[in-house]
């Protein structure tokens, strides 16, 4: 059985159900439209600061003492930056500020009478996941940022290569530092070498195993040299041998083979 919705999900209609909670829903009062859980409700109807989510300009006084009731049970520091006359203890509506031991008792959760069971309310979770949302916001935009700068083609966001690349880097974190351009230059370049010879070294075995096709590919360099490549094709892929300087030659069958 599901947990039953708060007093809060009284005061707006549900627009798009989401799985997680986050629903889309329009406020009762100013028909403001946002997404987000409980909490985000109160923020909007309190008209809460910095919360990022837009104060309703149309709620009544009863609505917010209501709303301000439900706050004092999830978090003081909550009901410490609400933006409306605050409440006291006869819930009447005072310009008094709310003393040190009145916000510790509000940070306190209280015990429903009859039972021993503690009220606890979640005041942090949909707005959490709004800055896990930003952060996601801001790391896309660095990278794309990063391809538009350097002039890099769109289409390698779709490389296995740039994917291994950001797996990597989000399994160290944000203590990760990128290498030096010697290192890429003499120390990284070495062990790439190192694993494509390896690499090779394999399919040139199969080649001996299982045979192979010699092909060739003819080009022409910045210095109209005439160059043939020559590479060994097989069911496992094809490996470059070497390359010819043809320059001077006719190219019949006959010398190419």
């Amino acid at each position: 059985m599901g947990r039953q919705k708060g007093e809060e999900w009284n005061h707006v209609l549900i627009l798009k159900k989401h799985p997680k909670g986050m629903h889309v829903m329009q406020c009762k009062y100013c028909n403001h439209t946002y997404a987000g859980g409980p909490q985000r409700i109160r923020v909007h109807l309190l008209g809460l600061r910095g919360q990022g989510v837009e104060r309703c300009k149309h709620a009544s006084n009863d609505v917010k003492q209501q709303i301000q009731r439900l706050m004092g049970i999830a978090s003081a520091e909550i009901v410490s930056n609400v933006d409306v006359p605050i409440l006291n203890e006869n819930l009447s509506i005072t310009s008094t500020p709310i003393s040190e031991n009145e916000m510790h008792n509000l940070s306190q959760p209280r015990v429903c009478s009859g039972t021993r069971k503690k009220i606890k309310l979640d005041a942090s979770g949909s707005l959490q996941m709004s800055s896990n949302m930003q952060l996601r916001k801001n790391a896309e935009e660095a990278l794309a940022r990063f391809f538009y700068a350097e002039d890099i083609p769109h289409g390698k966001v779709e490389s296995s290569f740039f994917h291994d690349m950001l797996k990597a880097v989000g399994q160290v974190g944000p203590s990760f530092k990128p290498p030096f351009p010697y290192q890429l230059q003499n120390k990284y370049l070495n062990t790439e070498i190192k694993v494509v010879e390896r690499d090779l070294s394999h399919m040139k075995e199969y080649c001996k195993t299982y045979g192979c096709t010699i092909v060739s590919d003819g080009w022409t360099d910045t210095r109209n040299s005439t160059i043939i490549n020559v590479m060994a094709s097989s069911m496992y892929g094809s490996v470059f041998l070497k390359s010819v300087d043809t320059s001077g030659h006719v190219k019949i069958g006959e010398y190419i083979f």
